[in-house]
Parts: structure tokens; sequence; C-alpha cells
């Protein structure tokens, strides 16, 4: 038996290769060996193939190489992750995955549906023909067309723009929408409407009317009463006329609310300032008429005393009545005593 040393010159321990065996094998390769000098397999797994292990067998493709290719992919060769067809298709198929019998397909939904047809075809074979009057392509599942050609409309595009819509500077530009046929450029002289399809009153002068309603662009020969006889100041009437008059209206409107609004808050500040003052004057009156009171008691109080001193003046004097209005000239100056006790001297 060769020394450990000896070998590891030849060969590595399974899983490894390089000078110093550090490096791994591919993991697809059989039982994880490869060559000692590059890493090459000396076998692959399953369906895996190449030097590496990294690519399928021809006619499999996916991340385990399981899945088959289409089956009429040319050399059944086909791409390890999408599966599209490497070097096309068989005669008589088309699509990425030559998934129908037909040179009509583009990219293929399966490996017997088309998802994408070359212009003009629709349907999941692309055997059939889009209308006639489709601008490049149609719907695959139903043939509605994606746009149409000039002066046509409608889902198929079978439609004639109106005769009375007025005409594009630009030849590739369309007169009428592809989707409902309304004119997109206004009408010819003596026509109006959406789709340019009614005749603009006798009495409109030069037979000039507007589109969107048939009013007389530039008044009338007669009668000023009809409808479509509508002029503001000399001038037709317009829509935008009346957009312009309930604009101001809102803005006149929004102003006087406004307004009332403020005169409202004034007149109520001032009546809160009025009732705040009243109530100022009732408390500082509340606060006075106790003080009033005891005034009025004590003027009262001195009358009732003076009347008394009255009384004894005239008792000690020995008249038999006095009147509380005027007082003898004797008595001025006199001292009156009750008892023993001097009770006050008038002056009068």
């Amino acid at each position: 038996m060769l020394p450990r040393d000896l070998l590891s010159r030849f060969y590595c321990i399974q899983g490894k290769y390089g000078a110093a065996c550090y490096q791994d094998c591919p993991v697809k390769c059989e039982n994880s060996l490869c060559k000692k000098e590059i890493g090459n397999c000396f076998q692959c797994t399953g369906n895996f193939d190449g030097d590496k292990c990294n690519i399928c067998k021809d006619g499999f493709y996916g991340l385990n190489c399981v899945s088959l290719c289409p089956c009429h992919c040319f050399n059944k060769s086909c791409d390890i992750n999408s599966g599209k067809c490497n070097y096309g298709c068989k005669i008589n198929y088309s699509g990425d995955k030559c998934c129908v019998q037909s040179n009509n397909c583009i990219d293929c939904s399966s490996d017997t549906e088309c998802q994408k047809c070359k212009s003009g075809y629709y349907s999941k074979l692309c055997k059939k023909k889009c209308p006639v009057d489709c601008l490049d392509s149609c719907d695959i599942s139903t043939g509605v067309c994606s746009d149409c050609i000039t002066n046509h409309f409608g889902p198929f595009c079978n439609l004639k723009c109106s005769e009375n819509c007025y005409a594009s500077r630009s030849s590739a530009t369309h007169n009428c929408a592809s989707s409902d046929g309304t004119c997109m450029f206004g009408c010819k002289q003596g026509f109006f409407g959406l789709y340019c399809n009614e005749t603009c009153s006798s009495l409109c002068i030069d037979t000039l009317c507007r589109q969107e309603s048939g009013i007389c662009m530039k008044g009338c020969t007669s009668s000023k009463d009809d409808q479509i006889c509508l002029l503001s100041l000399g001038k037709p009437k317009d829509v935008s006329d009346s957009k312009s008059t309930t604009t101001t209206n809102i803005i006149l409107a929004t102003l006087l609310a406004v307004t009332s609004t403020a005169l409202c808050i004034l007149i109520l500040k001032k009546l809160i300032k009025k009732i705040r003052s009243a109530i100022r004057q009732i408390n500082a009156t509340a606060i006075q008429s106790p003080f009033q009171n005891l005034q009025n008691e004590e003027v009262i109080a001195v009358t009732e005393l003076d009347n008394i001193a009255y009384e004894i003046i005239g008792k000690k004097q020995g008249a038999s009545e006095h009147t509380y209005d005027t007082i003898s000239p004797s008595a001025q100056n006199r001292t009156v005593s009750y008892g023993d006790t001097e009770y006050m001297n008038l002056k009068i």
C-alpha cells in the first residue's frame, strides 16, 4: 500500500481537489468525486451534464434538470432556466418555446398555447386575423382592436367617423375618438353635436352654431325669442358665460355670509359689554345701600334724641305743650340736667 503523502500527490479525499486538496468538487459530481488537478467530474448525477455538471443533458431543463424541453425545439435544446428553445423551432412551429403549429406566435404561455401573436393575428394558436381596420394589433382573446386606423372607430374599428367632423391638419391624427366616434376638432359649418350629426338652425347667421349646444354663434336673422338665439350684450351666450355668472354669484354669496357673520359678532360683543357694565353698576349699588341705611338710621336716632331733649326742657320751664319746630330764646345756651347728670347744651 502506498504511503498517504504519496497518494496525496495523485488523489484527494472525496469531495476535494487541487494541489493541496482544499477546494470542493462541484455539487453535481457523482459521489462528489472529481479530478485532482482541475476539478472536472468523472460522472454527473441525474440529467446533469458538462465537465462541471452545471448544464442539463439535451432535452431537459430546470433547477434539477427534470423538466423536458419542448418537443418542437430544434435539436431538443433549450435554456436550462426558462426552457426557451436555444436554436429555434422545427419547421412550421413558432414561439419562444415552439408551442404552436404556425408562424404567427412570438411568446408562449405554455408548451401548447401562445400569449403574444404577431401583429394582425390573435387567438391561442394565433391563427385568426385581427379586423382589417385595426391599427397594429388586437386583443389575443377577443380580437378587439387596441387602436383604429384614421377616421375609424368602435371595438373592431368597423365604423367610420362622421363626414361632418372637422378634419385635423395632420393626416396621421384621427378626426374622431377611436373609442366612441365623437368629433375631436369640432364640426364643419352648419352642423353641431358630439358626432356633428345635427344641423344648425336656419335662423343662425351664416348657419354657424356651437358644437355643444347648437346656439347661434353670430346671432339670428329674425326672431330673437328662439332659444337658440340667446345673446348677452350683443354676443352669443356661451356656456363659459353662465359658468362665470355662477362663479360670481357664489363669490358674492360667500362675501355676504362673511359680512353678516362679522356684523353679528360685533353686535354680540357690544351687547355683552353693556350687560357687563350693568352688572358692575348693580354690584356697586348693592355695596353702597347698607352704608346709606346706616346713615339714615343715625339721623333718625339724633332727631328722636332732640325731641326727648325738647320735652325735658319744656317740663323744666313748666310749659304745658311744646312744639318741636322752634325753641324759645331763653332756652338758648342752657344746660339741661336729668337728675345729677349734665345731658347736653343746645344752641339754636
